[in-house]
């Protein structure tokens, strides 16, 4: 790891393409350390990016999850109604997309890996259209669970002009009993030998209860598969031994403060300083001791994102983000993108830093949005300069 990161003097006399410029240039303003934390840079050669990409085809991953259909309702607001004071929509017609963990699935499907779903949905008309949906992506729905009663989880948002007007949620939230874990597992077995990775994203839904998180982490363990996890506050305390887990900032934060402890009372917002590098690093060290994982990710919206290794390494790297148009479904690419370069490298820097790019190009697409590969090569290309890919960053080593 020691040899992905030059000194400072190396880093001045590398070229950073334009478009990481703005970054360069805010951070290059800021202190060369703050505290224990110091200002370096990471220096990718482009040519092993695209290599790691390459590496994505054909690799085979479960996505254990809350299926969710996202229906988009679109048209154009012309005039007020006279009935209330709301907008009046001219109806133009409805797109349904994959989210919850389908978001994360077509993320792995787009980038090049062959994933597997592990879900339930109702047996309504809805679960019929994610079923359909699935097909069209030639994506094995061996594991997908109905239930008759229980409806499919359905977001459906009000749209006009690209503005998004109010949002409708359907779900039914239950924990389902530890026999959803025996029925995932059943389905899980034929693909041992074959699966490299299982990627769990909670949205609270109902899949995921202790009992039943427990029993696809030791089944995980025994079968020697590499986990992540995309978690949610109300599930924190049973996410445990895990290869890596990406919350947010504020889910990261509220797991303590969900407990009672206050184990970094002033951390409620993250700038760069001192007092808050070092309250992030005691942040990401309890969540790692505590949930005894290999490795941390913590995304910082438009402050990039927070690298933390058992080891107690730390690294920060600023966002890539151009122009921010919608956040819904940036986590899970981030999970997803990490989660298919890991396994295609081995590499927990090379790995976020792609997660990192990735993030900050969906976040300026309207409506969720899963990344192609296409478009991650096309990104790698467009933010590097004479071969390499630069990006400053902030660091304590170990």
């Amino acid at each position: 790891m020691a040899s992905t990161f030059n000194s400072q003097s190396e880093q001045e006399n590398t070229k950073i393409p334009l478009e990481a410029e703005r970054v360069k240039t805010s951070l290059e303003a800021l202190p060369k350390s703050f505290g224990d934390f110091l200002r370096t840079a990471v220096i990718l050669p482009k040519a092993k990016l695209l290599e790691i990409l390459a590496g994505f085809q054909g690799l085979p991953v479960a996505v254990i999850g809350d299926l969710m259909l996202d229906a988009y309702t679109k048209g154009q607001v012309l005039r007020i109604s006279p009935e209330a004071p709301v907008p009046i929509l001219n109806y133009k017609g409805t797109e349904y997309r994959l989210g919850g963990a389908g978001n994360v699935l077509m993320n792995l499907k787009r980038l090049g890996l062959n994933p597997y779903i592990y879900s339930v949905i109702g047996n309504d008309n809805e679960g019929a259209i994610i079923k359909d949906l699935l097909a069209q992506q030639n994506i094995d729905t061996q594991g997908l669970i109905a239930f008759k009663d229980r409806h499919t989880t359905l977001k459906t948002r009000i749209v006009a002009q690209n503005q998004q007007l109010i949002r409708i949620d359907r779900e039914h939230t239950t924990p389902l009993d530890l026999t959803i874990s025996h029925q995932f597992i059943e389905r899980l077995t034929p693909l041992v030998g074959t699966l490299k990775g299982v990627l769990f994203s909670d949205y609270a839904k109902g899949i995921f209860s202790k009992e039943t998180f427990n029993a696809l982490i030791k089944w995980t363990q025994s079968n020697n598969l590499y986990t992540a996890l995309d978690p949610k506050n109300p599930h924190f305390s049973f996410y445990n031994n895990l290869s890596v887990m990406t919350p947010n900032f504020k889910e990261a934060t509220r797991s303590l403060y969900d407990t009672g402890e206050s184990i970094v009372p002033s951390l409620t917002y993250f700038k760069y300083s001192t007092d808050h590098f070092t309250a992030l690093y005691r942040l990401g060290r309890e969540l790692i001791k505590r949930h005894n994982l290999e490795r941390l990710i913590i995304t910082l919206g438009e402050y990039g994102m927070a690298l933390f290794d058992k080891d107690e390494t730390f690294h920060h790297l600023p966002t890539f983000c151009r122009t921010v148009n919608d956040v819904s479904g940036a986590g899970d690419t981030v999970i997803a993108v990490y989660l298919a370069s890991y396994l295609a490298s081995g590499d927990f820097i090379k790995a976020a830093v792609l997660a990192n790019l990735a993030a900050g190009y969906v976040v300026s697409e309207f409506m969720t949005f899963a990344l192609s590969k296409t478009e991650l090569d096309l990104e790698i290309n467009r933010r590097s300069s004479n071969g390499t890919l630069s990006l400053p960053v902030y660091a304590k080593l170990c």
